[in-house]
């Protein structure tokens, strides 16, 4: 005992141990840096790889056009529209989703859609919804609160005419009365600072004047 007191109090003893405490901090600390890192690597390339797929969804619908014989029923009123009567005056902005596509996505789509619709002209932003079953969308429209906003009603199959391509997933564009689909967008839940990039460039570029 009165040996492990005198190796324990020597001076010489308690530098190498300050030294090699020390060293294996530091070292810690180094493989902590090298594994953060290395996730904030992957995190910059999995988002890089998410925005590149994304785009190519997105470039496949622009540039095409909507099928102006498909006719749409505004959910509140009942009254039936073709695309082209309800886009007839300047650019539209429309969120479009079906209810096959994933409950998730399309709420996260929607919250940002939602916010700049309210926040510029209401009248210039509609949603298109893929839905034969009235009761889902009731509740759709009062969870989300979109009763301040157009809520247009496709059966699936001529929600599948009314574009050329289906991704499977929600997406927002622009169109007006030539019905090309121009500045198309597919938002991702896992990057939501990719739609507030998008928004903020539709806003500059067509709604505010």
């Amino acid at each position: 005992m009165t040996k492990c007191k005198k190796v324990f109090s020597n001076p010489f003893f308690i530098l190498i141990l300050a030294v090699y405490s020390t060293w294996i901090l530091q070292a810690c600390h180094n493989k902590i840096n090298k594994k953060s890192k290395y996730y904030n690597n992957s995190f910059g390339e999995e988002k890089e790889k998410a925005i590149g797929q994304l785009s190519i969804l997105s470039k496949k619908i622009n540039n095409t056009y909507l099928d102006s014989t498909v006719l749409l029923e505004n959910f509140m009123s009942g009254q039936q529209n073709s695309i082209r009567q309800l886009v007839k005056k300047g650019d539209k902005l429309i969120f479009q989703y079906s209810e096959l596509n994933c409950d998730v996505c399309v709420d996260s789509a929607l919250i940002h859609f939602k916010e700049f619709a309210l926040k510029h002209d209401k009248r210039r932003s509609m949603i298109i919804a893929a839905s034969s079953n009235r009761r889902y969308m009731a509740n759709f429209i009062r969870e989300n609160k979109l009763r301040n906003l157009d809520v247009y009603l496709v059966n699936i199959v001529d929600f599948r005419r009314l574009y050329a391509y289906d991704l499977g997933m929600p997406f927002i564009y622009t169109t007006n009365n030539s019905l090309q689909i121009s500045n198309a967008f597919v938002p991702a839940k896992e990057f939501p600072d990719i739609s507030q990039v998008y928004y903020s460039g539709v806003v500059n570029k067509l709604f505010v004047k």
